[in-house]
């Protein structure tokens, strides 16, 4: 064989050149079946969406709280400058309640819709 299989023309090479060639093509194909296997994946892949999807849920949960907690605490100011204390008071507790029980029916949700979604889930 005096030619290489791509039929270039370049003169042949030495046993060590070769041996180096089959390596690199070795390491180039694994990298090709483990990307091939990680796409191929759909179970895995569909975790980490989920995963993704309910953190990007439990950042806006947190959001929407804080949210609720400064709404809270700029009523609570209103009040206490314009009436009595214990109107004050109340209002922020149930609105605090009232947000905080949003919050986790939001949550709650997200997760019942993810684990119906999942359908390698045992019962």
């Amino acid at each position: 064989m005096s030619k290489d299989t791509a039929g270039s023309g370049t003169p042949p090479q030495s046993a060590e050149a070769i041996t180096a060639d089959i390596e690199r093509t070795r390491q180039e194909l694994s990298q090709t079946v483990e990307a091939l296997a990680a796409k191929a994946d759909v179970k895995a892949r569909a975790q980490h969406r989920a995963a993704e999807v309910a953190e990007n849920l439990r950042g806006k949960a947190r959001t929407t709280v804080e949210k609720a907690r400064a709404g809270a605490r700029s009523a609570k100011d209103k009040v206490a400058e314009h009436g009595p204390a214990t109107q004050a008071t109340s209002g922020v507790r149930v609105y605090s309640v009232t947000a905080v029980a949003c919050a986790a029916g939001a949550l709650l949700l997200a997760w019942l819709t993810m684990r119906r979604r999942d359908p390698g889930r045992k019962p």
